[in-house]
């Protein structure tokens, strides 16, 4: 009975659950496009990014159910281009916390510092800093910045600055919690000409899918977080219970609910996932020219 009891423990702590057929999250990409033309300008031209560090984590953390061998990731920041200004997408993190969350894991983590300090300079360019999430691999980076240059241009959604404890975390400066411009309490809130951001709780309270409409025509979505790796999107395999309910105090329902809506997005083909940690995804995206590896 003890080993029974045991094996449907680590069953359902570990096991693969399967992503509901349907889905109760709204991703209008027609109103996603409306938002993205609301502000003056034109769309930007390009997105470049700067990988910061690299790292791993059992594979049994990103495909539930799955062996423990260790799986890379990458994390990433992301500039958007025009020709006389910049926006920046998440903001990677230092090295402290890079080690921090290394030994935490287990793991080893490589730390770019010539990226960082790239990535540190596209900030105080940039004339407006949005995040996909509240994590802080992905806000570190701004944290440690310079509080007075970055204050106005931070953009945190209500969400993202009523998390106090994942800001508390990273020592978030009171300026910028306080000094920016909070994003527009919608579902679709346009960021910058070509450029909005979709509510997307779920991963965090504050989680947000960042839209860009290239010039060119060509559709990007960065999806942070939601995923880990485009397999868990295009073959419908989440996390395991351990890592969401337990680690990430993941709302799990509504993070399956948007993969199978990113699922049927991606087979679509009209817009580019793009998702932070994915290794494999980094270099297919430069080698089809939808991102460059270094920030301008």
């Amino acid at each position: 009975m003890l080993l029974a009891v045991g094996w449907l423990g680590r069953s359902w702590l570990l096991g693969a659950e399967p992503i509901p057929e349907t889905s109760s999250y709204e991703l209008d990409l027609a109103q996603v496009r409306q938002a993205a033309a609301e502000l003056p300008g034109q769309k930007p031209l390009r997105v470049n990014e700067e990988l910061v560090a690299e790292a791993s984590m059992p594979r049994a953390a990103v495909f539930a159910g799955e062996s423990f061998d260790p799986h890379p990731m990458v994390h990433r920041a992301f500039q958007v281009v025009w020709e006389d200004s910049t926006a920046v997408i998440d903001a990677a993190m230092g090295l402290a916390m890079a080690e921090e969350m290394a030994a935490a894991s287990g793991g080893e983590t490589t730390f770019h510092a010539d990226a960082y300090d790239r990535v540190q300079a596209g900030l105080e360019g940039a004339e407006a800093i949005v995040f996909t999430h509240e994590h802080q691999d992905h806000i570190d980076g701004v944290a440690k910045g310079n509080a007075s240059v970055l204050a106005s241009r931070v953009r945190f959604n209500a969400a993202q600055l009523a998390n106090t404890e994942a800001l508390d975390l990273v020592g978030m400066p009171e300026a910028l919690r306080t000094q920016g411009m909070p994003l527009a309490a919608r579902r679709y809130a346009p960021v910058a000409p070509g450029v909005v951001a979709i509510e997307a709780a779920g991963h965090t309270p504050g989680n947000q899918m960042i839209y860009v409409g290239l010039r060119d025509g060509r559709e990007l979505l960065f999806v942070g977080d939601t995923a880990w790796h485009m397999r868990q999107i295009r073959e419908l395999i989440y996390r395991p219970r351990l890592v969401t309910d337990f680690i990430l105090g993941e709302d799990r329902a509504a993070t399956m609910a948007e993969i199978r809506v990113l699922h049927e997005l991606d087979k679509s083909g009209e817009v580019k996932l793009v998702v932070s940690h994915d290794a494999d995804q980094r270099q297919r995206l430069f080698d089809e020219g939808w991102i460059g590896p270094r920030f301008e």
